[in-house]
């Protein structure tokens, strides 16, 4: 269970292959884990071809990540944000999620980069308010100095709470569902 943590909520048996201390023991132990009702294995998996498994509530997820040491949860975002590259493309919520262990494994740039992957492609659909959250991420990461990135993320920024501010004039002209902002 602590190693599921660093995954997050949701997490998939080709994941915690990588990163369990013992992975030859990994199905008795998710079965030990449904049975106590701590996790639950989900009908329909995110990544083809792999048990995706959930925590049935979100605090027994951050207690188990809380009870780890920093430098193991750091290895384990680097472990994980590579599972992910390899297993999904980099895409909507995908990104984002490369994005956040990445920044769990220290590094900064490339989580900024996703944070970004990301926010665009929320703001090329409804998700405006996704979009300026994600480009906050992006922005709260970088470096005072490093003033190109932080102007560039700045108009990015401005951009997306702008089309956020416009999303009810669109919706009121019929222009847009507005099922996922």
């Amino acid at each position: 269970m602590l190693d599921a943590s660093i995954i997050g909520r949701i997490f998939w048996r080709g994941a915690l292959e990588r990163i369990a201390r013992d992975p030859d023991c990994l199905g008795e132990a998710l079965a030990a884990l449904e049975r106590r009702d701590l996790v639950r294995r989900d009908p329909v998996s995110r990544i083809e071809g792999d048990e995706q498994w959930s925590f049935k509530h979100v605090l027994i997820r951050d207690v188990a990540y809380d009870l780890q040491p920093r430098a193991r949860r750091r290895e384990g975002h680097r472990h994980i944000a590579e599972f992910i590259e390899e297993s999904t493309p980099e895409v909507g919520e995908a990104g984002a999620a490369l994005a956040r262990h990445w920044r769990g494994a220290g590094e900064l740039d490339q989580a900024v980069q996703h944070f970004v992957a990301a926010a665009e492609e929320a703001e090329r659909g409804w998700a405006k308010q996704y979009a300026v959250t994600l480009y906050r991420e992006a922005l709260d990461m970088t470096p005072a100095d490093d003033l190109e990135r932080v102007r560039f993320l700045r108009r990015r920024l401005a951009v997306a709470q702008q089309a956020l501010w416009h999303v009810a004039d669109a919706r009121l002209l019929g222009l847009g569902s507005g099922d996922s902002d």
